[in-house]
């Protein structure tokens, strides 16, 4: 269990008694035998209980202690008691939302790691952001300073073709990602181990049967193609918007004119709206997303620069759009570093 005091969030841990009647409150960690049956077989399976420390190591600090409830891993189907729903649909449908979210079409939604309708890709990106990124990331608490956040470039991970630093797992010469080769790469060794101490995601009781095959193929054949963030077929080296798809590389207007800049127009710095080009309109649409006032024009991206270079949209992005549009266009820069959203 988890709980929100007043100045911070605390993990709690229980044991059920034998007989399911009442439960203990553990202080530290613990581990317990359970017999499961499955398939009419009986079999042994070791069960961890964490310690409130253990807890807050993936309920990171960066992620601000919370997993899951994040809009692309809520957006899709869960089955309720009274039947299936969009789980976003549903929290609205329950009031655990201060305001009227849009529908689910209108958001992303991370790929099931078996759902072969999707890329490799699509699914290894959205694997690492809900079992990995709360360590991997800035002030995460896993070292090597690996970023597997879901709106990172492939370069900005910090894995492929990096050497190792926490041990070469016996290997000889591997990298973190060894583009070509999956049996060379520490993040495959790590993910099909069947020790423990080896294995991650961190506390997994087995490898997924589902995952490492399809990280087989990422590694060994996806990256040996081509380093495509956005898959639109351009590599990131030469690609002029490589967050955002856009084969066709159209860069239609610069920030404050409609003179080219190098930026494709998909993923244009300031352009909130997404239609574009940067101008007034763009202000409008911030100021209503700023300060909550439905509804925001569109379903296209709606683009922000940061200070951090997150993507995220802030009053400073307001501040730095208009200083572009009177003329200031080196207070602007083009440091964008995601399409993001700008949901409820």
């Amino acid at each position: 269990m988890f709980l929100r005091q007043v100045d911070r969030w605390t993990g709690f841990t229980y044991k059920w008694n034998t007989a399911q009647t009442d439960a203990t409150l553990l202080s530290d960690s613990a581990t317990d035998t359970i017999t499961i049956t499955s398939g009419g077989t009986q079999h042994n399976q070791t069960w961890n209980y964490p310690s409130p420390a253990q807890c807050l190591v993936c309920h990171s600090t960066p992620e601000k202690h919370v997993l899951g409830p994040r809009v692309l891993q809520l957006n899709k189907s869960f089955s309720y008691p009274s039947g299936a729903d969009n789980q976003i649909h549903a929290w609205q449908c329950m009031g655990m939302f201060d305001q009227n979210p849009q529908g689910p079409l209108a958001y992303g939604a991370y790929a099931n790691i078996a759902d072969t309708t999707k890329s490799v890709q699509l699914r290894t990106r959205a694997y690492l952001a809900s079992n990995c990124s709360m360590c991997h990331q800035p002030l995460g608490p896993a070292p090597g300073s690996m970023d597997f956040r879901y709106t990172r470039l492939l370069g900005e991970m910090n894995a492929i073709g990096v050497a190792p630093t926490e041990g070469n797992l016996g290997l000889t010469n591997p990298l973190r990602i060894q583009v070509g080769v999956p049996a060379q790469s520490i993040v495959y060794v790590r993910q099909q181990s069947t020790d423990p101490t080896v294995r991650m995601p961190l506390n997994s009781q087995v490898a997924d049967p589902n995952a490492v095959p399809v990280f087989s193929t990422w590694i060994g054949t996806t990256l040996a193609a081509s380093i495509d963030s956005d898959q639109d077929g351009v590599p990131d080296s030469t690609d002029n918007c490589p967050r955002v798809a856009n084969a066709n590389q159209a860069d239609s207007g610069g920030f404050g004119t409609t003179s080219a800049d190098g930026i494709g127009s998909a993923c244009q710095c300031g352009d909130v709206n997404g239609d574009g080009k940067v101008d007034a309109s763009d202000i409008t649409t911030l100021r209503k997303a700023l300060t909550k006032v439905p509804p925001l024009s569109g379903n296209a991206n709606r683009r922000c620069e940061s200070p951090a270079a997150d993507g995220e949209c802030s009053v400073v992005s307001w501040a730095r759009i208009a200083k572009g549009l009177s003329g200031a266009a080196a207070a602007h820069g083009q440091t964008c570093a995601a399409a993001t959203e700008l949901g409820p």
